[in-house]
């Protein structure tokens, strides 16, 4: 039987389930296998490709020039930006204003869903803390 619980998806790297990686500027975009509805013999299954896409700005941030995985909109500070093979690369700026070098491996950040989407693995949330007043009435 062909199956896949969401721990077993997720622990997958994103080129165990597509192939043609590439960028339009800070998008990434694929072939990602499709896993078809029914199919319940792994050994009469037969992959589906299909195009995909996710916007990288959703997940990666410039962090005083370095690539971070977990923040956002890091093409805002970026040029150069391109993949090379699974590495994402940029030149990014940094406080003091200079462009610096910073790459990044995103095989293991994302895999493709039953359904032919790329989706980013535990993507750490940032909540910000209200600041408590010592203050009593």
């Amino acid at each position: 039987m062909l199956t896949r619980t969401c721990s077993s998806v997720s622990s997958l790297r994103l080129t165990q389930s597509a192939r043609d990686l590439r960028l339009e500027g800070s998008t990434l975009h694929a072939t990602v296998q499709v896993l078809v509805e029914g199919v319940h013999d792994a050994t009469k299954y037969q992959p589906e490709w299909a195009p995909a896409t996710f916007p990288l700005d959703l997940v990666f941030g410039n962090v005083n020039g370095v690539l971070q995985f977990g923040f956002k909109y890091f093409s805002n500070s970026a040029r150069n930006i391109r993949l090379i093979g699974t590495t994402l690369e940029a030149e990014l700026k940094n406080e003091k204003g200079e462009w610096v070098h910073s790459s990044i491996n995103i095989d293991d950040k994302f895999y493709v869903w039953l359904g032919g989407k790329i989706i980013a693995k535990e993507v750490p949330v940032l909540v910000p803390v209200p600041k408590v007043s010592s203050h009593k009435k």
